[in-house]
């Protein structure tokens, strides 16, 4: 009876975490998502970022890696979502890669923008997977029952992405590597 009820505790969970994420894109769509507007130092949530990767990879074996401009980087925004978008794409980048693997993680500054880039080893992305990679519900070439999850973290991710002005894309990286790419704009703000 014990097993019955932790197993329906854990769909509950799972449901919940379900429900959460529709609500979120719906308020999203509706274009009613609070949002603060604030500067963001983006360096340090891609430190924090960077301490989630490794510990996410330790069962995983992977190894973690992180690059940061010397001078801080920073954006108008709101510091809960950005983080909420980074930890997406390092959920994805754990989840989708191969035991003993590896993790970059990068940001840089450019003259408008700051760009995160998160690769991970668990082989390329198809061009087939990257039309369909941001639908909700849409998972990865080796997610379909390998991987938890129900497909709507890439979707949240573009609605927070662009809901301060930016771009993010999800493409091949070199030999056997997937990345992805976020470009905030540093000046505008959203």
């Amino acid at each position: 009876e014990k097993d019955w009820i932790e197993s329906l505790l854990d769909e509950v969970i799972r449901l919940a975490r379900v429900v959460d994420s529709l609500t979120l894109l719906a308020k999203a769509d509706a274009g009613i998502l609070p949002f603060e507007k604030k500067p963001v130092a983006v360096d340090e949530i891609v430190r924090e970022a960077f301490e989630d990767a490794r510990e996410l990879g330790q069962a995983r074996q992977l190894n973690v890696t992180l690059e940061t401009p010397e001078k801080p980087v920073s954006v108008i925004g709101d510091r809960h979502r950005l983080r909420q978008m980074l930890l997406i794409l390092i959920d994805n980048a754990v989840k989708y890669n191969r035991d003993g693997g590896s993790i970059r993680i990068a940001l840089a500054a450019t003259a408008d923008a700051a760009e995160f880039r998160i690769w991970n080893s668990g082989g390329a992305i198809s061009a087939e997977t990257q039309q369909t990679l941001f639908k909700r519900f849409s998972r990865g070439d080796n997610g379909a029952g390998q991987v938890e999850g129900c497909g709507l973290g890439l979707s949240i991710a573009r609605s927070i992405v662009q809901a301060h002005g930016g771009e993010i894309s999800v493409q091949p990286g070199s030999g056997d590597e997937t990345v992805a790419l976020v470009r905030i704009p540093t000046r505008t703000g959203f």
